[in-house]
C-alpha cells in the first residue's frame, strides 16, 4: 500500500512539474506575442509615414517634372517605385498581422490544453541575457 502511495505521489509531482513548465512556456509565448504586437504597431506607423513621405515626394517630383520632358519621365519612375514600396509595405503589414494571429491562436490552444484562465504572471524569460531584440 505504501508503495502505491509513493508511486501516486511521484506521478503527482511529475505532473505538477510538467504543468509548471507549460505555464512558463505560455508566459514566454505571451511575452513574445506582446513584442510582436508592439513591433507590428511600430511597423504600421512607419509604413504610414513612409507612404505619406513617398506620396509627398511623388507629388513634388510631378510638379517639378511638369516643366521638362525629362522631369516627367523621372516622376513616372518615382511614382512607380512609390507604388511598389506602398504595395510591399501593405504586404509586410498583412504578413505581420497574420503572424500575430497565428501566435495568438497558438497561445489560445496551449491555454485550452493547459486549462489556464488567461491571466498572466510576470513573464518568465529564461533566454533574456540583456535588452530585448524585439
Amino acid at each position: 500500500m505504501e508503495a502505491t502511495i509513493q508511486a501516486v505521489q511521484k506521478r503527482t509531482h511529475k505532473a505538477a512539474d510538467a504543468t509548471e513548465v507549460i505555464t512558463k512556456t505560455v508566459d514566454d509565448i505571451d511575452h513574445v506575442s506582446a513584442a510582436i504586437a508592439s513591433a507590428m504597431e511600430q511597423q504600421k506607423a512607419a509604413t504610414s509615414e513612409i507612404s505619406r513621405s513617398i506620396d509627398l515626394a511623388a507629388r513634388a517630383t510631378l510638379d517639378a517634372a511638369s516643366h521638362t520632358g525629362r522631369g516627367i519621365e523621372s516622376a513616372r519612375a518615382t511614382n512607380g517605385v512609390s507604388e511598389e514600396m506602398l504595395r510591399a509595405s501593405v504586404r509586410l503589414s498583412r504578413l505581420a498581422e497574420a503572424l500575430l494571429a497565428e501566435v495568438s491562436g497558438l497561445i489560445r490552444i496551449i491555454r485550452k490544453q493547459d486549462g489556464t484562465t488567461g491571466t498572466t504572471k510576470a513573464p518568465h524569460r529564461p533566454f533574456d541575457a540583456g535588452p530585448s531584440h524585439f
